[in-house]
């Protein structure tokens, strides 16, 4: 929750699979279940490698529809931040 009392979630649905490398799945894991907060508690809830949770009322949250083309990798970001000047342009 934040401070009024709500919580904020914003969904994203991939309309089609978004294929990824052994070593992206490793670096997604590895923040999924190990990363840990300044007091070394760690900051997920998972089991057996899974953030699965039971499904939640949708309480008029934004649902957004995403395709792969609605995606940019890190070769693509960096190619557009040099192209534009601005190092901090993302997705």
């Amino acid at each position: 929750p934040n401070n009024s009392g709500s919580t904020f979630v914003a969904w994203r649905v991939l309309t089609e699979p978004a294929y990824i490398s052994k070593a992206q799945w490793e670096q997604m894991k590895k923040v999924l279940f190990t990363n840990r907060d300044e007091e070394c508690k760690y900051t997920s809830v998972n089991h057996k490698e899974s953030v699965a949770r039971p499904i939640q009322p949708g309480r008029a949250r934004l649902l957004h529809k995403c395709t792969v083309s609605d995606y940019v990798s890190d070769r693509e970001k960096q190619e557009i931040r040099e192209k534009t000047g601005n190092p901090n342009w993302c997705c």
